[in-house]
């Protein structure tokens, strides 16, 4: 369980970002969109369980012709 006050900035964020999707004329991003000419996008993810003590992480990088480097 996470301490209080990391708790109350959780719930104030997701409060954020429910209130700016819930207005008219936000907008939805649909999938990826490919990086430009010459970059390379990172994707990255973690994830930690307290129970187990123990986590992961992960990272796939992605060229200008979408194709996974």
């Amino acid at each position: 369980m996470q301490p209080p006050s990391r708790s109350g900035l959780t719930i104030v964020s997701l409060a954020k970002n429910y209130k700016m999707a819930a207005r008219k004329g936000a907008k939805l991003q649909q999938g990826r969109r490919k990086p430009l000419e010459g970059y390379i996008t990172l994707n990255t993810d973690a994830s930690y369980d307290n129970d187990v003590g123990c986590g992961s992480t992960g990272a796939m990088q992605l060229s200008e012709m979408a194709r996974v480097v």
